[in-house]
């Protein structure tokens, strides 16, 4: 459960608050599933994007992990895949910087 005076999170069947002593009685309970699935998916995507794909698993991996972050979810598979996919699509944009000096380069000799 999430307190509505501070934003605490609380464990379902807790009365009060943990952090400001608030009363949940109130309160309407949290999925805590909510967007697992595209955290899931934005990890993988994130992974994946490093050996093939760049480009566009590192996209659907920033994607995916902002709409998990968007629909609450609250774990940290969700901001690795959100790091992960744009560390991959820097890295692909690297790769593609580095074969087109290559070739500019040989094209020379």
């Amino acid at each position: 459960m999430i307190c509505p005076n501070c934003g605490n999170h609380n464990e379902d069947n807790a009365t009060h608050c943990f952090s400001c002593g608030t009363t949940l009685n109130t309160m309407v309970k949290t999925n805590s599933n909510a967007g697992k699935g595209l955290a899931i998916a934005s990890l993988v995507c994130g992974i994946v994007s490093f050996f093939c794909f760049g480009i566009v698993l590192g996209i659907l991996a920033v994607v995916f992990g902002v709409l998990a972050k968007r629909q609450g979810y609250r774990g940290a598979m969700a901001t690795v895949g959100i790091v992960l996919g744009a560390i991959g699509l820097a890295l692909y944009v690297i790769m593609l910087i580095a074969c087109g000096s290559m070739s500019v380069l040989s094209s020379y000799m």
